[in-house]
């Protein structure tokens, strides 16, 4: 099982390594340092992986894996694919206008605000 300590002292390979923690949960160290959190599943006959975040700063903490991996496990349960709802959500995120930039093309619509040459 992981503690912060472990995660702190886990040092990059040449290759790619696996450290499990429990519950199926595991970090994968890649050769450039960085640690994330994963979890491996099957649904409808198929492999999958999913994705929690990077450990350490600006990245999530060891409790919130195991959180998110407990929420995870409960979408798998309900028959959705965790892993493509992130996905989906991502892209729902991507796709999503900023109020800035709202602002900025409703401002540009009307003849008051716009510049004139």
């Amino acid at each position: 099982m992981l503690t912060d300590t472990k995660l702190r002292n886990l040092k990059a390979g040449e290759k790619l390594f696996k450290v499990n923690d429990r519950d199926g949960l595991y970090v994968a160290v890649t050769p450039a340092g960085s640690i994330s959190f994963r979890y491996n599943y099957s649904i409808n006959g198929r492999q999958e992986t999913l994705t929690f975040g990077r450990y350490g700063l600006g990245g999530i903490s060891l409790a919130e894996a195991r959180e998110q991996l407990g929420e995870a496990k409960k979408m798998i349960a309900a028959g959705k694919s965790p892993a493509k709802e992130k996905a989906r959500d991502k892209a729902r995120v991507k796709g999503v206008e900023t109020f800035g930039a709202w602002a900025d093309k409703w401002l540009r619509g009307y003849p008051i605000f716009r510049r004139h040459a």
